[in-house]
C-alpha cells in the first residue's frame, strides 16, 4: 500500500474523521485531504506524530516494507529452504511467517512461500504437516482476488481440486468460469474434466477432452507446417523435409482425418514449385470421399460430433468444390497451369462432383 491509502485506512479503523485528524496534528483539514488522495505527502515533520496517532511505525507508513524484487524472494526462498534442511520445518516455517507478516503487502513474496512450504512438506514429512496444510490453504485463500492474473488464477488451479474433493462442486465451477483459456500456467480443460468426474457427467468429460486434443492436433499441424514454410525459405531443405513427414506422422498417431493427411508435403511441394509431387498429392485428395470412413472409425474421437461431419457428403461437396474453387482461382498453382495433367485434375475434381450430386 501507498502511504495516502495507509493513512486513510489506518484513520478509518481509528474510527477518526480527516477534520480530527487535522485537528490533532494542529493542521488544516484540505491539508489531509489531500494526503489521503495523494496528491500531496506530509511533512516529515509530521510523520513521528502522524505515525502514533494512526498506531503504525515508520517503515509501515512510508511503505518501506510494501514488497521485494523477485530477486529478493529467491534468496530468501533459498534461505529458508536452508533452515528447513538443517533444522527442521518448523523452523522454516516459522522463519517464512515472520517474512510474511514483515512484509504483509507482498503478494508475490506470499504466493511463492506457500508454493515453497507445500513442496517442501512432501519432501520434509512432519507430524504437525495436516496443520501447516491447513494455515497454508487458508493463506491461500487470501490471494483468490489478487491483482495479478498470473498468481490468481493458479490460485484458482490450486483451489479447484480441494473444493472437488470436499464435493463443494458450485465453488469449483464458479472459479472455473473465471479461469483465461490463454493462460498456459492453468490447464482449464482438465480442472473442468475432473469437476464433470466428479459430477458423474462421464460423456461431457470425453466430449471435453477429445475435442481439447482433436484441436490441439489441428493446431500442431499449422505449428509444425510453419516450421517446414521456414525452412524452405531459408534453402534449408533437410529439416524442410522433416517437418513434413513430422506432420504427417502427427496427424496419422493422433488419428486425424484424411483430409490432413500428407497436407505437410503437398505445402512443402508447392513451396519447391515441384509440378510432379504437387499434382500427385492434390490427385490423392480427390479420393478422400472413399477413405473418410476411417475418421468415423476413430477411438480417440468417438464421443465428438464433429466427426460425422468429415462422414457426411454435405462435407464432401464443401471439401471438393473448395479445393476445385482453389485450384482455378488461386495464384498459387499458377506454376501448374501450363501442365496437361493440371487440365486432368481440375476434370476428376468436376467428375467427383458430379458423381455426388447425382447420388442424391
Amino acid at each position: 500500500m501507498k502511504i495516502n491509502e495507509i493513512i486513510r485506512s489506518k484513520r478509518i479503523e481509528k474510527g477518526l474523521t480527516q477534520e480530527q485528524v487535522a485537528n490533532i496534528l494542529n493542521i488544516s483539514t484540505p491539508a489531509v485531504n489531500k494526503w489521503e488522495s495523494g496528491i500531496s505527502h506530509p511533512d516529515i515533520t509530521l510523520l513521528p506524530a502522524l505515525g502514533r496517532l494512526l498506531g503504525v511505525d515508520m517503515n509501515t507508513l512510508l511503505s518501506f516494507k510494501d514488497s521485494l524484487t523477485e530477486e529478493e524472494i529467491i534468496i530468501l526462498g533459498n534461505e529458508i529452504m536452508q533452515v528447513i534442511d538443517k533444522e527442521g520445518f518448523d523452523k522454516g516455517y516459522e522463519m517464512a511467517m515472520d517474512k510474511i507478516s514483515e512484509y504483509p503487502n507482498s503478494e508475490l513474496l506470499l504466493f511463492n512461500l506457500i508454493l515453497m512450504l507445500k513442496g517442501a512438506l512432501m519432501s520434509y514429512p512432519n507430524e504437525n504437516s495436516k496443520k501447516y496444510e491447513v494455515e497454508l490453504d487458508n493463506l491461500l485463500y487470501k490471494l483468490i482476488n489478487s491483482k495479478d492474473i498470473q498468481i490468481r488464477e493458479i490460485v484458482y488451479a490450486m483451489l479447484i481440486p480441494k473444493y472437488i474433493d470436499n464435493d463443494e462442486l458450485e465453488k469449483a465451477e464458479e472459479l472455473i468460469n473465471k479461469l483465461h483459456t490463454e493462460n498456459p500456467s492453468v490447464n482449464k480443460t482438465i480442472l473442468q474434466t475432473e469437476l464433470y468426474v466428479k459430477q458423474k457427467n462421464y460423456n461431457k468429460a470425453l466430449i471435453t477432452l477429445e475435442s481439447k486434443i482433436y484441436y490441439t492436433a489441428m493446431n500442431l499441424q499449422l505449428y509444425i507446417s510453419s516450421l517446414m514454410k521456414i525452412s524452405a525459405l531459408q534453402n534449408n531443405m533437410e529439416d524442410a523435409n522433416y517437418f513434413a513427414k513430422l506432420a504427417d506422422k502427427l496427424m496419422e498417431l493422433l488419428e486425424m482425418p484424411n483430409s490432413c493427411m500428407k497436407s505437410g508435403f503437398l505445402e512443402l511441394a508447392m513451396e519447391e514449385k515441384n509440378i510432379e509431387k504437387t499434382l500427385e498429392y492434390l490427385n490423392s485428395l480427390v479420393t478422400l470421399g472413399s477413405e473418410i470412413i476411417d475418421f468415423k472409425n476413430s477411438r480417440l474421437y468417438k464421443n465428438i460430433p464433429i466427426k460425422e461431419n468429415y462422414n457426411s457428403k454435405e462435407f464432401r461437396n464443401i471439401f471438393l468444390n473448395a479445393m476445385l474453387n482453389e485450384l482455378k482461382t488461386s495464384k498459387e498453382y499458377d506454376f501448374l497451369r501450363n501442365s496437361i495433367e493440371f487440365d486432368e485434375l481440375i476434370n476428376k475434381y468436376e467428375e467427383e462432383l458430379e458423381k455426388l450430386e447425382s447420388s442424391n
